[in-house]
C-alpha cells in the first residue's frame, strides 16, 4: 500500500519524510501513545537512471518537486519514493538481517539475502557494496555503528567488508540534515 493508502486506513496517521516517505500510525491514549512506522515496499532502481540533481540532502523541496527518484553527483539518494515489489524492496534495505519479511498468514519468513544465516552466525552484513550504500545514504554509517553496539552483547559483529569503509565514509555525514542525525542519535541512547 502507498503511504496515502496507509494513511487512509487509520484515524491518526501522518505521512512523514521528504526523502523516504513513511507513515507514522499513532495509537493509544494520553501519555501511552505508541507509534508504528509503516513503510511501503520500494522499487530497486539503478541510480544511473535517476534524475541527476546538483545539490545535497539540503536541496530544497521545491527543486525536487515532481521527482520520485533523484540522486546527486556523488550518488547520494536525495529522493526515493518509487514503489515496487517485496523482492526489490529487500535489495534496498541496509543489512541482510534487516531485509527479512514475516508472512503472518503462512507463518513463513521470506529471506532474499541470507539474513537468517547471518543472524545464526551473528554477522551484520551490508547488502551490496558497502561504500556505495554508505554514499547513497550516509545515515547508514550511524545505523551500522548502532546495530553493532546494541547487538554486541548477543555476539553480533560487523562483517569486515561492512566495517572497513566506515571511517573513510564518515565525512559524508557532513551533508546530512541535523534533524536526521538527531533522530538517529536518539536511537543510540
Amino acid at each position: 500500500a502507498t503511504p496515502e493508502q496507509v494513511k487512509g486506513l487509520f484515524r491518526r496517521a501522518f505521512i512523514i519524510g521528504r526523502r523516504f516517505r513513511i507513515v507514522h500510525v499513532v495509537y493509544g491514549r494520553g501519555r501511552d501513545n505508541e507509534v508504528i512506522e509503516v513503510s511501503t515496499f520500494r522499487a530497486h532502481l539503478d541510480n544511473v537512471a535517476a534524475e541527476q540533481v546538483k545539490g545535497n540532502e539540503r536541496t530544497s523541496k521545491r527543486q525536487l518537486e515532481g521527482m520520485q527518484h533523484a540522486v546527486d553527483s556523488s550518488g547520494r539518494v536525495l529522493r526515493d519514493n518509487v514503489w515496487g515489489p517485496q523482492d526489490e524492496d529487500a535489495t534496498r534495505r541496509d543489512f541482510t538481517v534487516n531485509a527479512m519479511y514475516y508472512d503472518p498468514e503462512s507463518q513463513i519468513v521470506v529471506d532474499y539475502h541470507g539474513g537468517i544465516q547471518d543472524a545464526k552466525k551473528r554477522v551484520l552484513r551490508m547488502i551490496g557494496d558497502p561504500v556505495a550504500r554508505y554514499r547513497e545514504d550516509p545515515v547508514r554509517i550511524i545505523r551500522a555503528v548502532r546495530f553493532a553496539a546494541k547487538l554486541s552483547p548477543l555476539g553480533f559483529k560487523l562483517e569486515a567488508k561492512t566495517a572497513k569503509p566506515l571511517t573513510q565514509s564518515a565525512t559524508l555525514l557532513a551533508d546530512v540534515p541535523q534533524s536526521r542525525l538527531f533522530d538517529e542519535m536518539l536511537k543510540l541512547l
